[in-house]
């Protein structure tokens, strides 16, 4: 499964201003990959996949974009 998640996982996947989100949703996130045995998969390029175009203090990266299998694809790709 592939997509633009628009949700931080994690603290380390965000860099800029302060990032506030909410836990509830990314808790439910994270439970739900983990309901169907979803992993994230490894990426290339830039770790940070979006950018709000501002500049200074008000300058924010994070990743959103993310690829996720279960353990058997994983294993056959």
């Amino acid at each position: 499964m592939l997509g633009d998640f628009n949700q931080i996982l994690s603290r380390m996947k965000s860099k800029g201003e302060e990032v506030f989100f909410l836990v509830i949703v990314k808790k439910r996130m994270i439970d739900s990959f983990h309901f169907c045995d979803l992993i994230e998969l490894d990426a290339e390029g830039p770790l940070l996949t979006w950018c709000n175009k501002r500049d200074g203090l008000n300058y924010t990266r994070v990743k959103l974009d993310r690829a996720v299998a279960n353990v058997k694809w994983r294993e056959q790709f």
